[in-house]
């Protein structure tokens, strides 16, 4: 009885150690096709038209290949009803197993986007391969054209596009928004918005730009707004950490660059809601402004503060009157947080995001200054 116990446990184990290494095999790298970048328009019938980006892993896990530069990545697309259908047509085309796990960026066409994203957003929620910090955007024009776009030789175009998007990530400029947002925002029917990117040339190159920022109502893009609505957004959000703001000066633009800051919101309810929102920033101005800096020169130094502060509450004035005033469109996330702290005022439906009052008041101090950004003496830190 014994003999026979240990034999099945011997055949058990022996199966086990077969078919591990049948799936081993098939989950190296080389037997994957390893997706880097995904794009959705709509085809002339009405179905999705899925691109793909993929690196070539015959050329990236081989050193001594002879490839030439352009076969880092190769690129598909297909039509289907949905992404997992899509992504068995790539499985078909290439014989590979398609691994999601290491996808960087998720591009959206500009019409697609208009007939509303949400439709494709449930399958990132159910595949647990799926990355929900991979970056978002939408095409200027079909998101093909970003997902197809050369950028270079011996580059992997969907690095420089997530780094196009990212390297902004603590400025007053940054525009990444990772999906996990976008599919928050979208299941609690909150507004977003998303940067605009489009291809362009420059001496026979191809590179990326932000030329705008979309907005999306319901889930649909229903605006393209200038892309400075972003630094607006950053401050108000107290996201931004350093970067540079570009000042109208008497010589011309001068630019400041941003130590620090913060951005307190405060809210009031007597005949209406209002909302005041206060942002310190401490600042210096470097070397590249030697033209300008006079560093003994105290009225010249409360001058910028002037005009930085100045600039400061402009930008966050124009993204909420762009958002808010012209499109009904709050991103900022303020009427939920007056929501919470007036529940009373909400109880016969939702108060009109246009009859809220914003108030914007900006203090900023320039503690460095100098060639060398040495500290302002006789200032507070």
């Amino acid at each position: 009885m014994k003999k026979a116990v240990c034999f099945a446990v011997l055949f058990v184990t022996l199966l086990s150690f077969t078919s591990c290494s049948g799936n081993t095999k098939s989950r190296e790298i080389k037997n994957r096709v390893i997706i880097q970048g995904i794009g959705f328009d709509t085809a002339e019938n009405g179905k999705l038209l899925i691109s793909f980006q993929t690196l070539n892993t015959d050329v990236s896990t081989n050193s001594s290949s002879d490839s030439s530069p352009d076969s880092l990545v190769k690129c598909y697309k297909t039509e289907a009803l949905s992404l997992s259908e899509a992504l068995k047509n790539l499985a078909s085309a290439t014989g590979k197993m398609p691994l999601v796990s290491q996808n960087r960026i998720v591009i959206f066409g500009s019409n697609f986007a208009r007939v509303g994203i949400t439709y494709c957003l449930d399958e990132f929620i159910r595949d647990a391969e799926n990355r929900f910090t991979v970056i978002s955007a939408v095409s200027q024009s079909r998101a093909e054209d970003i997902v197809f776009a050369a950028l270079g030789e011996n580059v992997i175009p969907a690095r420089i596009c997530e780094k196009v998007l990212k390297q902004s990530a603590s400025k007053p400029e940054n525009c990444a928004t990772e999906l996990y947002e976008v599919i928050n925002s979208v299941l609690t029917d909150r507004a977003f918005v998303l940067p605009v990117i489009a291809v362009n040339d420059r001496e026979e190159t191809e590179f990326l730009t932000v030329t705008g920022a979309g907005l999306f109502k319901d889930g649909k893009l229903v605006n393209i707004l200038n892309p400075d609505v972003f630094k607006g957004i950053g401050f108000l959000k107290n996201r931004v950490r350093d970067g540079s703001l570009g000042i109208m000066s008497d010589g011309g633009v001068l630019s400041v660059n941003i130590i620090k800051s913060k951005t307190e919101i405060n809210f009031e309810n007597t005949d209406k809601i209002r909302t005041h929102v206060r942002i310190r920033t401490t600042c210096s101005l470097a070397e590249n402004n030697r033209d300008f800096l006079k560093p003994a020169d105290t009225e010249f130094i409360k001058k910028t503060e002037e005009l930085t502060s100045a600039e400061t509450t402009k930008l966050v004035e124009t993204s909420l009157r762009e958002c808010i005033i012209n499109n009904s469109a709050d991103v900022f996330g303020i009427t939920e947080r007056i929501k919470r702290k007036y529940p009373s005022a909400f109880k016969n439906g939702d108060i009109d995001i246009k009859d809220i009052e914003f108030s914007v008041y900006t203090e900023s101090k320039i503690e460095k200054t100098g060639d060398f950004a040495v500290r302002v003496s006789g200032r507070e830190k």
